[in-house]
């Protein structure tokens, strides 16, 4: 038996883990008792169709500004908001847990304003969950309160 669904273009990670989670629970409160009444004949996987995805190391997770606004986006949604993605600021790791897309255009792996949004290849992201190296999470607001940054320093540098 198989099941599907659409996945949400703002979907994060954990929000896709518990999606799975809860379709796996009622799949299986399905299938069970198919299973015991025999009702289910069981099918072999096709070999030539099994892949194998290695693990993610944490230089995987390191976000890199050249791409598109939309590449980055599905970089943060796919490792946030744990453990995150990342990028090198000063030589501190911060790490981006939520972020939204915009439109503003600027110089590439820089940021573009006092409201830290960061340039990418075509746009730029907003953060809104950030954490520094060693810090607890925080939205945006409360880690401007305590981040001393300039306008038009690059990331990743």
């Amino acid at each position: 038996m198989q099941e599907s669904f659409s996945i949400d273009k703002n979907m994060y990670s954990d929000d896709l883990t518990s999606t799975l989670t809860n379709l796996g629970k009622k799949t299986m409160m399905k299938v069970l008792p198919l299973l015991f009444e025999s009702k289910i004949t069981a099918k072999k996987q096709n070999k030539n169709k099994v892949t194998y995805a290695n693990k993610f190391s944490s230089k995987d997770r390191k976000i890199n500004f050249n791409n598109s606004t939309e590449e980055v986006y599905n970089h943060i949604r796919a490792h946030g908001p744990n453990p995150g993605s990342w990028f090198i600021y000063k030589g501190e790791r911060i790490k981006i847990l939520k972020a939204t897309k915009t439109v503003n255009l600027g110089e590439k792996s820089t940021i573009l304003n006092k409201d830290f949004m960061l340039a990418c290849n075509d746009g730029s992201i907003l953060p809104s969950l950030i954490q520094r190296e060693g810090k607890k999470a925080v939205n945006l607001d409360d880690f401007l309160r305590g981040f001393t940054f300039s306008i038009h320093d690059k990331l990743n540098a």
